[in-house]
């Protein structure tokens, strides 16, 4: 359960020193790290976008969870992957291989049941089963290390977080990465995306 109380916005970090700044504007992640965004996902649909830099093929790069319902979009086996359950049973829908040289575009598109992955020029589609339509999801989005009940639920329990940077995610017309203003969050174990940094990560 996350404490509200932890949260800072982001213009608390406005004034701090300049590496710090580029930490939360070009965040690395290592597996372990991780950021929390005190955002609420519409429970009908949504559209993500991310840029990242990956270094490693496994792993969360943003994840969402309520009582039952979750949301997972990842890395397995090198594949983007994008998981969902609104009550009905799971949607998983994989689109292709990442680049591990250089920076890789993906856009994420939802409508009730429907759903629509892209990974740079490559568009799969898919729909979930049953009749349920709407994810109820707690007002929280997880970027890198994921909630405990996400991983449980969906399978995905052995998988860290994302390894590598995140240049851009923007979800639902709001920027999570850098995180625009006023955008209550919290975060652990993050870094600048620096040659240097990169150079030290491992993979879990």
């Amino acid at each position: 359960m996350v404490d509200e109380s932890d949260y800072s916005s982001w213009e608390d970090y406005l004034d701090e020193k300049d590496e710090d700044n580029e930490m939360y504007r070009v965040p690395l992640f290592d597996g372990r790290a991780g950021m929390v965004a005190r955002a609420r996902l519409p429970a009908k649909h949504f559209d993500i976008f991310a840029e990242v830099s990956t270094v490693c093929g496994e792993g969360a790069v943003l994840s969402a969870s309520g009582p039952r319902d979750y949301l997972w979009f990842g890395l397995i086996d090198d594949n983007i992957v994008l998981r969902w359950d609104a009550g009905s049973g799971p949607l998983d829908l994989r689109a292709g291989k990442v680049r591990t040289d250089g920076r890789t575009r993906i856009s994420i598109r939802r409508y009730r049941k429907d759903a629509v992955l892209k990974l740079e020029s490559s568009t799969l589609t898919g729909s979930s089963p049953g009749r349920m339509s709407s994810l109820d999801l707690d007002p929280f989005i997880y970027v890198g290390h994921p909630p405990d009940n996400a991983t449980r639920w969906n399978g995905t329990g052995s998988l860290s977080g994302f390894v590598g940077c995140v240049h851009r995610l923007r979800v639902s017309g709001r920027d999570v990465i850098p995180p625009s203003r006023g955008l209550p969050l919290t975060a652990h174990g993050l870094r600048p995306c620096t040659p240097h940094n990169l150079a030290r990560l491992v993979c879990p």
